[in-house]
């Protein structure tokens, strides 16, 4: 089943770009970012959509079209579905330990009730009809060795995957800033059509050079078969979550290596811009890489 659905997805011919809708639309209440990803979808046709399903709307002195997956009531669900059926592609990102989520801790009630809200972020998720459900591997948790705890996170995944393998949606991990090769590892010995990794360009940024790859090229080459989605955004070797094109990074690598695999996930943005016109400019930049290796 999983070759099956890797020869799925390499008929394409262009990338699917899209957003992040809580980290591409800062400032505004879900109702009003929903408004506006659908202008925006209309203006650069956008392809890909993911969803914050991780805080509430107004959250640390912030706010953002975002919800938790326990408030989604019949009405919220009847927004949502109407707008992610516009996407060929669909995802939401759940809960992470900014949340306090610990899918591993010493405290047992927090490990528990971490555990029964990611699958309830799964559940959800699969009810409004997405591709896939993104999760972030944290752990609070002392005195362990480093394979202990992978182990344990081995674990936790497969406790995570069987959920979504039950509700019929895939589980993709997202990497941090030196977990990419460990998440890898992990999905691959798993081997499931339901789990794959989440590339966080810019987490992975500028590590990945120091790794057995050497480069964001050769690992997409390598692993590209695993990838479910591509989080883009710009980082300049101080500051992180940047519009493309502000930073260091090689987009036109990227973009190149994702395009000679036939890569058909998506691409989501997801600098914090404030104007619509800031994440329309980093998708422009994005495809322009695409025409010139056209």
């Amino acid at each position: 089943m999983f070759i099956q659905l890797i020869n799925e997805k390499k008929g394409v011919e262009s990338l699917y770009y899209g957003c992040h809708l809580a980290a591409s639309f800062p400032n505004r209440t879900l109702k009003e970012g929903i408004l506006e990803c659908k202008i925006l979808k209309e203006k650069i046709n956008l392809e890909a959509i993911e969803i914050g399903l991780g805080a509430p709307e107004l959250f640390r002195g912030t706010i953002a079209p975002r919800i938790l997956p326990w408030d989604i009531d019949s009405k919220i669900k009847r927004e949502i579905l109407d707008l992610v059926k516009c996407f060929k592609i669909k995802g939401a990102h759940l809960p992470t330990k900014s949340l306090g989520i610990y899918s591993i801790s010493t405290n047992s009630k927090i490990e528990k009730v971490s555990k029964n809200i990611i699958k309830e972020g799964i559940i959800k998720s699969a009810e409004l009809e997405l591709d896939y459900a993104l999760i972030h591997l944290d752990a609070q948790i002392k005195k362990i060795t480093y394979k202990e705890l992978w182990n344990l996170f081995e674990q936790v995944v497969c406790e995570y995957l069987e959920v979504a393998e039950d509700y019929g949606i895939i589980l993709t991990i997202e990497n941090s800033h030196i977990n990419l090769i460990r998440i890898t590892q992990l999905v691959k010995k798993i081997n499931s059509p339901f789990l794959r990794i989440t590339l966080d360009v810019e987490h992975a940024f500028p590590l990945i050079y120091d790794t057995k790859y050497g480069s964001f090229s050769n690992f997409i080459k390598e692993e590209g078969d695993f990838i479910e989605s591509v989080h883009i955004s710009d980082h300049n070797l101080q500051e992180g979550h940047l519009l493309i094109g502000e930073g260091v990074i090689d987009f036109s690598e990227i973009i190149y290596s994702l395009k000679e695999i036939r890569y058909a996930g998506a691409i989501i943005v997801e600098n914090g811009p404030k104007t619509l016109s800031d994440i329309a400019y980093s998708i422009e930049r994005l495809r322009s890489y695409e025409a010139n290796e056209a």
